[in-house]
């Protein structure tokens, strides 16, 4: 599925009426195709589509809730062939910090509802409905505060690892062979309407990482010619003045292709021989079972 005509094609963005979102849905209309607009900023997603209207549909779409989900995947399905999916819409917590948790738990709680369990549904879903012919690609937005949590909000940090590591299993079970692709998204410090100040981020990487340039990551990974379940990383090096996109690599001991490093050894001892029952593996997740890389 490497092409860059979108032609006939439509794609589904949550929180795609501004910032990371916004940018990426251009890129896509750039190229010929058509995206749902799936957003809590009714105002904000209507001037986008009037903007555009032969080619985006705005639909309100509260991520938490399965029913609208399902509303932006079928109306992008009128709208063309199903194929990208990018469960983009996140949110973030000035109270996500040690003392302010427990006190501020309904706060955390959306946080993980929002962060993880919409995208979590939003890929199943896209999965389950992508154009069986063509495929599809589902990219998430995590963070690079899922891989470097030191001083990021604890909570926030917890969803954007849940995050990679549903996308690398996912991607696994999947297989390489599938035309059906999942990828994550990990930005650094970006100036967004609800990012951090661009001063604050100059200070941090030395440079200023704009939507635009996590638009690009999107549009590489929507391409689904990337290893399955690849983690892109979009920072700021050489003192802020180079953009990077990569893909993480991990160890063996990760699951994946590098050679393992050592974990501290605290104690060894013999396996003793097991003489219980054994039972039949299986490859099933709940209710959703993935064989030969299909839903």
């Amino acid at each position: 599925m490497n092409h860059n005509s979108r032609a006939g094609e439509s794609c589904v963005i949550t929180g795609g009426a501004g910032g990371i979102g916004k940018a990426s849905a251009l890129l896509w209309l750039q190229h010929g195709g058509t995206v749902v607009v799936a957003d809590v900023d009714d105002q904000a997603g209507m001037s986008f589509q009037n903007e555009y209207p032969r080619q985006i549909k705005f639909v309100h779409c509260d991520t938490r809730k399965r029913k609208d989900l399902e509303l932006a995947i079928q109306t992008a399905k009128q709208m063309g062939s199903f194929t990208c999916m990018f469960s983009n819409a996140g949110v973030g917590a000035n109270t996500d910090n040690v003392q302010d948790a427990l006190t501020n738990w309904d706060v955390m709680k959306r946080i993980v509802d929002i962060n993880v369990n919409a995208c979590s549904c939003g890929t199943l879903l896209a999965l389950k409905h992508f154009d069986p012919e063509k495929g599809g690609t589902a990219i998430i937005t995590a963070s690079m505060a899922g891989l470097l949590p030191v001083g990021a909000p604890p909570i926030y940090s917890m969803t954007k690892a849940a995050n990679l590591q549903f996308i690398r299993a996912i991607g696994s079970a999947l297989g390489e062979h599938s035309n059906k692709r999942v990828y994550a998204l990990c930005p650094s410090y970006t100036a967004t309407n609800l990012g951090p100040d661009p001063a604050t981020i100059k200070a941090a990487l030395g440079g200023v990482l704009q939507a635009k340039h996590q638009a690009d990551g999107f549009w590489m990974l929507a391409q689904g010619d990337l290893p399955q379940g690849s983690v892109m990383r979009v920072t700021a090096r050489r003192r802020g003045t180079l953009v990077v996109h990569d893909l993480m690599q991990y160890g063996k001991e990760l699951g994946g292709a590098l050679k393992p490093r050592e974990g501290k050894l605290i104690q060894s001892a013999p396996l003793e021989e097991y003489t219980g029952p054994m039972k039949r593996a299986s490859n099933s997740f709940g209710n959703v079972s993935i064989q030969n890389g299909k839903l």
